[in-house]
């Protein structure tokens, strides 16, 4: 799956900064077609709310799902936050 091969590159790049011991990133956005966007989501929400609760990652989806802006947009942004680059990385 195209989303997994991006998911793995970020987890690359974030481990390669992390040993190089180089800026901590504690933020990334995720552009991801509508045919992805629900399975990042899950069921009513399951899914972000696992991620959630087991790495404390904040995650944001605009445009939020049955929206006049996600009937006419492509894609979805997702965008995560850690407080730690750790925490970043189990997030995504």
């Amino acid at each position: 799956m195209v989303l997994q091969a991006i998911i793995d590159e970020i987890k690359k790049k974030l481990i390669q900064l992390r040993q190089n011991q180089q800026i901590l990133i504690l933020m990334m956005k995720l552009v991801v077609p509508n045919t992805s966007a629900g399975t990042v989501n899950g069921k009513s929400g399951a899914s972000i709310k696992e991620i959630r609760e087991s790495t404390g990652a904040t995650i944001q989806i605009y445009p939020k799902a049955g929206s006049d802006e996600a009937k006419n947009s492509p894609g979805h942004v997702i965008t995560v936050g850690a407080e730690t680059n750790a925490n970043l990385l189990m997030s995504v």
